[in-house]
């Protein structure tokens, strides 16, 4: 949700629509809270991919909740991370 945000800020997009929309997002998805085995685990995913801190979190928290793709325009499109987990960057 902190990357949808900021993502979006940095694209003009107003703080009340974000707003708004980020409500509407989140009854239809699952939240995870970032536990400690997150932030440790995201070492790794880090040192491998060379992500920053923030972006190996995500990625690092997507691949233990099952997810299959994230929308980030920080990392690399169409990037298959594990064999599992896909970058796509929407304002492309």
């Amino acid at each position: 949700m902190s990357e949808y945000y900021s993502a979006l800020l940095k694209n003009k997009i107003s703080d009340d629509d974000i707003q708004e929309n980020a409500k509407q997002l989140v009854d239809s998805i699952e939240v995870v809270p970032v536990s400690k085995h997150t932030v440790m685990e995201s070492y790794s995913i880090k040192n491998k991919n060379r992500y920053s801190y923030w972006d190996s979190l995500i990625v690092t928290s997507a691949l233990q909740n099952n997810c299959t793709v994230i929308y980030s325009e920080d990392m690399q499109h169409n990037q298959k991370i594990e064999n599992q987990l896909n970058i796509i960057n929407p304002f492309l």
